[in-house]
């Protein structure tokens, strides 16, 4: 039975045993009320203010667990709110006086076990509040009221650390949370770092880039592999192809992530944005297609292409399938010769219009999420595309507020003005900023940070925290380098957690990546001893991030792996030939130790472990030979994976890399 001397907030209630459900009142105690720091700016949150909102924890459980590994569970509520939190103890001999945070906007309370294991394997007990939507307001009441539960449950009152971490939408979070607070947190992690130009533009341009290439995907997948020609492959590309690419290309889409066409187009997220998009700013489509200086009146050949393109058709419906889910697709009495995008259905039933937007599944059939009731085989419906097509050069029409994006470099001419239209209203910034709880990005950081970002994620980009790395050295100085990593990691995309089946063979789950950095985080925070030096990297063609392969340089904590023979990673070999490949392993200053490498010889995801050779001054060559049987193109890996303790055999903090090669068999 555990009371909590809750300090902090104006009043709170707590149950007593885990088996009562009477809530039992507790002393109030007064402390001044958090407030913004300046007139209309986000909540600037201390350890002493007491939110209005988040003033009132209940505690509606508590549970001793086993499971990832063995800890006691708080469950609660702040009275009034959606807002639960979840808080993992672990026991007393394996607490060093620290809590991990997750942090996400539309998270439940509930954490996945990577998690819960991973931050009792680093000392610390985690915290983790169902997002409230946007914002760091409740998360960081929840962590205040967890370092009280926490020390009433060790029975000490010596100081509790705290380390915040966030991926996706959660590092506007977690960028915010830092930004504006201070003693709540001692540092943080943001992760596939989103910054105020990420949306909606990425998608969008990855929608532009598959739209316009889409004939060509197997000829710029084949190019990004191992082995593979991509100048060859872009002059195979038509002049209108060639520009669209190297726009893209620019702006920061990860040529790695173009591997995966499927991956890249974009149509998903667009889908979800777009009401955003035409709600914000209403007359863009009409613009596009009839004001200069867009691409739909524009006089060239993406002019033409994308007029051609167009489709405004009225048609009836032939079929109806409906999903049982409120969807349907839905069988047109025409077909699109270039089926691809998310176009708009517009019906009109019972003298009511309804619209709709779908994607092409086939050029006459559209897959629409939410069905309107009352239409038939053969209602009349319009098929329009339009806004599809002017949302994929929505990028050119916004060009940031703040400067230093070098992926909107080439929308300027050379006096630094925009050489397009720009709209009266920018969505995507006050979306990012309200998704964080009024984030400004203005690198102010309260406590140090190790942001982690990935070469493959065409979702945030790896170009755009190169722009807040600046913003943040600008704003702090020579405390810069006392405050700020950058963690590049090769093989890896958006999503966290297991690999998606069929993609094994050319990314990496990069979980134990930010894990790593929190064990270094909080060493650097509560010891002073500096983590891995942020990734060497230059910025090439605009906006592709290219880490460096030298060891000394290199920097973070991935292995370098390359796979080849003799020094070349494409290998010509006749049918039963026996082809000996090295895996070149080097490891970064302070890096962890190998503990395992697979091998996949056909590139199927499916790795096979080989015994390590010994490590000789952070250096691995590891050999295997195989016989091919049949004629064709395989794509062998290995898989290197370092564990931060040099621990073989616990799941938490593996971080993985691959080495890739071609094989041709004749």
């Amino acid at each position: 039975m555990h009371l909590y001397s809750y300090r902090f907030l104006a009043a709170y209630i707590v149950v007593l045993s885990s088996l009562s459900n009477k809530a039992v009142a507790i002393a109030s105690y007064d402390g001044p009320p958090c407030k913004s720091a300046e007139v209309g700016g986000p909540f600037y949150i201390t350890p002493a203010c007491i939110d209005p909102i988040y003033s009132t924890p209940i505690i509606l459980s508590q549970t001793d667990e086993q499971w990832p590994t063995p800890h006691h569970l708080v469950n609660g509520h702040f009275n009034g709110t959606d807002v639960s939190f979840n808080i993992y103890l672990p026991p007393k001999p394996h607490w060093h006086r620290r809590f991990f945070q997750v942090v996400y906007p539309l998270q439940t309370a509930s954490a996945i076990s990577v998690d819960i294991g991973s931050a009792l394997y680093n000392g610390g007990y985690l915290v983790q509040a169902a997002g409230a939507g946007g914002g760091y307001r409740g998360d960081a009441a929840a962590a205040k009221f967890a370092k009280e539960a926490a020390q009433s449950y060790y029975d000490t009152r010596e100081r509790v650390y705290g380390y915040i971490l966030g991926a996706s939408a959660g590092s506007i979070v977690a960028t915010s949370a830092i930004e504006n607070s201070i003693g709540v947190w001692d540092g943080g992690i943001p992760i596939v770092q989103m910054t105020p130009a990420t949306l909606p533009h990425l998608y969008g341009i990855r929608s532009y880039a598959s739209f316009v290439i889409l004939g060509k995907a197997d000829l710029i997948t084949d190019a990004i592999k191992p082995g593979g020609d991509l100048r060859g492959a872009f002059s195979q590309l038509n002049a209108v192809e060639q520009a669209v690419a190297e726009e893209a290309i620019s702006f920061g889409l990860p040529l790695p992530a173009c591997e995966n066409p499927a991956a890249v187009e974009g149509l998903f997220p667009s889908l979800n944005l777009e009401p955003i998009l035409r709600e914000a700013d209403l007359s863009y489509k009409d613009d596009f297609w009839s004001l200069p200086g867009y691409v739909g009146t524009e006089a060239s050949a993406l002019g033409d292409y994308m007029r051609a393109a167009r489709v405004v058709r009225d048609t009836s419906i032939t079929a109806i399938k409906q999903n049982g889910g409120g969807g349907a697709e839905v069988t047109l009495d025409t077909s699109v010769a270039n089926a691809y995008g998310l176009p708009d259905l517009n019906f009109v039933a019972n003298s009511t219009t309804f619209s709709v937007t779908g994607s092409f599944i086939s050029p006459n059939t559209v897959a629409v999420a939410a069905f309107p009731a009352g239409i038939t085989e053969g209602s009349p419906v319009t098929l329009d595309n339009s806004w599809f097509l002017a949302h994929t050069t929505y990028h050119r029409h916004q060009i940031p507020t703040s400067s230093g994006f070098v992926g909107f470099d080439q929308f300027l001419d050379s006096t630094g003005s925009p050489l397009y239209p720009q709209r009266p209203v920018r969505p995507g910034e006050p979306f990012i900023s309200n998704m964080g709880g009024g984030v400004a990005f203005t690198g102010n950081l309260s406590a140090p940070i190790i942001v982690i970002s990935n070469l493959v994620d065409s979702d945030a980009g790896s170009v755009f925290p190169d722009w807040y790395r600046k913003v943040v050295s600008a704003t702090l100085g020579d405390r810069f380098d006392d405050n700020y990593r950058l963690w590049y990691t090769e093989h890896a995309d958006h999503f966290n957690g297991p690999i998606e089946k069929g993609k094994e063979h050319y990314l990496v789950d990069f979980t134990g990546v930010y894990w790593h950095a929190a064990a270094e985080l909080s060493e650097w925070v509560e010891k002073g001893k500096a983590p891995s030096r942020s990734t060497g990297y230059i910025i090439e063609n605009g906006g592709q991030v290219v880490v460096s392969q030298k060891a000394r340089t290199r920097g973070a904590v991935q292995a370098i792996v390359s796979l080849d023979r003799g020094g070349s990673d494409r290998v010509v070999a006749a049918v039963g030939d026996a082809v000996t490949l090295t895996a070149h392993v080097s490891l970064p200053k302070h890096g962890a130790p190998v503990v395992e490498v697979g091998w996949d010889w056909f590139g199927s995801g499916n790795f096979t472990s080989k015994p390590l050779e010994a490590q000789k001054g952070g250096r691995v060559e590891v050999r295997d030979t195989y016989m091919y049987a049949v004629v064709g193109t395989y794509f062998p890996n290995v898989r290197v994976t370092t564990q931060r303790d040099g621990d073989a055999e616990t799941e938490y903090l593996r971080v993985y890399n691959l080495g890739r090669a071609r094989v041709v068999v004749e």
